[in-house]
């Protein structure tokens, strides 16, 4: 059916929450061959710690290429060696380092065998002790857009520093993101190949959470003032242009201590990719880590190898009243008086709701699953253990 093809693709394009992935990508200009990329930070924040290694690629085919099958291993100043098992085939290595290696002052470093003989390792990096986050909270704030006459309404959020002498002066915070999202329409009536089904009204897909990292760096120095703390420092900022701050929002912060390398290799690359992602964007060679071929410390993988203590606060957004809150586009169309035509079986199943026609009367209307399925863009059903 026409209007169906035509609504599933107004639907995905209106309503689609989009994902990012991370990637790191060959400058092209200036490279030719693929670089091993290397993603690894190792913290005491407890749990499983995670080391991805992949090869550069190619921007005109933006594909993950993992690098499985490495013997991958952190080594601290003592000789303990800490081995990383892979996830078959995704180039992801995990393991859990106990507290007793995660100590501050202690020092690390990272050793990779490639699966063709080639070695890579890191420098020794050390662990610094890091401040207790003093405060996040946001404010209401406009923001300009490219067009002059037209401003983006949102929450900006902000973090305060206040780190004595006893730290240093480097920091870094990732973030991550948690929102409810909503369906549509509630479930009432659908058509599949078993025929017509009839409910009251089933919520049982009308409420998701979402939670993604939010690609995109954040440093900050206090070598050049007085104090070591800092009030103010913008974090994300969140637009009113989907459902992220209408119902709840959840905001986790990580506090990272680095050293002034470790800072100055990031601050380079956030400069050099205008703050717009993360390690995985377009890397200039220039912008050197500290992680090198044994046997050539001029060939230098893409990543940098870090050792930090972390500190966390979460705050937690009711939905924002004072926001506009863009309506999502209509979601369903009604279905035409004199068309005796039901979706094909391939369109099963097919949900149909009850929407108002250009009088404002109620009228069977027929929608994409999306609509009533909130699973369908991203979002689990079980709720946070921390919402509220």
């Amino acid at each position: 059916m026409q209007i169906t093809k035509a609504l599933i693709y107004f639907v995905l394009i209106g309503i689609a929450l989009s994902s990012c992935i991370e990637r790191y990508y060959l400058d092209s200009d200036r490279e030719l061959n693929p670089r091993l990329v290397v993603d690894a930070t190792i913290t005491n924040d407890g749990g499983e710690q995670k080391i991805v290694i992949s090869w550069s690629a190619d921007p005109e085919f933006a594909i993950f290429q993992p690098v499985s099958g490495c013997v991958v291993r952190v080594e601290d100043k003592q000789g303990n060696q800490l081995y990383f098992n892979e996830s078959t085939g995704s180039g992801e290595y995990r393991a859990i380092i106990g507290d007793q290696y995660l100590r501050t002052g202690s020092e690390f470093r990272l050793l990779i065998d490639l699966p063709d003989g080639e070695q890579y390792v890191s420098r020794f990096e050390k662990m610094l002790p890091c401040p207790p986050i003093e405060s996040v909270y946001y404010e209401l704030e406009s923001k300009p857009t490219n067009d002059p006459n037209i401003n983006e309404e949102g929450a900006q959020f902000y973090i305060d520093l206040n780190a004595g002498d006893s730290y240093g002066r480097f920091f870094r915070w990732k973030l991550q993101e948690t929102w409810e999202y909503h369906s549509s329409f509630p479930i009432t009536r659908y058509l599949d190949e078993e025929g017509w089904h009839n409910y009251g009204e089933d919520y049982s897909f009308y409420t998701c959470y979402r939670t993604e990292d939010i690609k995109k760096l954040f440093l900050l120095s206090t070598r050049g003032l007085k104090d070591n703390s800092y009030e103010m420092f913008p974090l994300h900022f969140v637009n009113d242009h989907t459902q992220r701050l209408k119902h709840q929002y959840s905001l986790l912060v990580k506090q990272y201590s680095l050293t002034e390398e470790a800072w100055s290799y990031w601050e380079k690359l956030r400069k050099n990719n205008q703050e717009s992602v993360d390690m995985f964007g377009k890397q200039p060679v220039s912008v050197r880590g500290n992680i090198f071929n044994a046997k050539d410390s001029l060939e230098t993988a893409l990543g940098y190898f870090s050792v930090s203590s972390v500190s966390s606060k979460r705050i937690q957004v009711d939905g924002i009243e004072d926001l506009h809150f863009y309506e999502l586009p209509v979601c369903a169309v009604t279905l035409e008086k004199d068309m005796e035509e039901l979706p094909d079986e391939d369109d099963f199943p097919a949900y149909f709701t009850q929407v108002p026609d250009e009088n404002q009367k109620l009228e069977w209307g027929y929608a994409n699953s999306g609509c009533f399925i909130c699973t369908m863009h991203g979002g689990t059903l079980e709720k946070p253990s921390y919402w509220e």
